[in-house]
């Protein structure tokens, strides 16, 4: 079992659930683009908005809730291994494909922590990437399909370890 970190405990006490909700720009530059907007749902039932982007061509989905994790989990993520730099992504059980570590100094992606390098979570490799990043520090989701416009994911504490 994957004991839970402190700020997934954090999450769980205050949010039961996070929805992705899709819709068109209207803006003046961005007229017609798709939007992606993640709001986090609040066991009273009020929501909160959490992260944002618009475009085409990636993974919408996964973009925005990659911006969450960095922004909730920036510390927890710096106790894990990057994928960088260590030939086939997919083979290394103890990576994780999407989460890097920037040396500023040196200008170069590590893959581990240091003081001093900067995380980022690219959640433009795909959903099932940050969802892995997210089994990773305890926290397991459930996918429900509200419509079309909006997908449901429920917030659980992991039962078995991620691999």
């Amino acid at each position: 079992m994957k004991k839970p970190t402190e700020k997934a405990r954090l999450l769980l006490d205050n949010y039961c659930s996070f929805s992705i909700k899709w819709s068109t720009s209207r803006a003046r530059d961005t007229y017609g683009y798709t939007v992606c907007t993640l709001y986090l749902n609040r066991y009273s039932g009020t929501e909160e908005k959490a992260a944002r982007c618009n475009g085409g061509g990636y993974d919408l989905a996964g973009t925005v809730f990659g911006s969450f994790l960095r922004n909730w989990f920036k510390d927890d993520f710096k106790k894990l291994s990057s994928s960088t730099g260590s030939g086939d992504r997919w083979s290394h059980k103890n990576t994780f494909y999407g989460l890097y570590f920037y040396d500023v100094k040196r200008r170069k992606y590590r893959k581990n922590w240091r003081p001093g390098y900067t995380v980022y979570v690219d959640g433009g490799t795909g959903f099932s990437c940050m969802e892995h990043l997210l089994n990773a520090i305890g926290v397991t989701l459930t996918y429900k399909r509200i419509s079309s416009r909006e997908d449901l994911y429920i917030f659980n504490l992991a039962t078995k370890k991620a691999r």
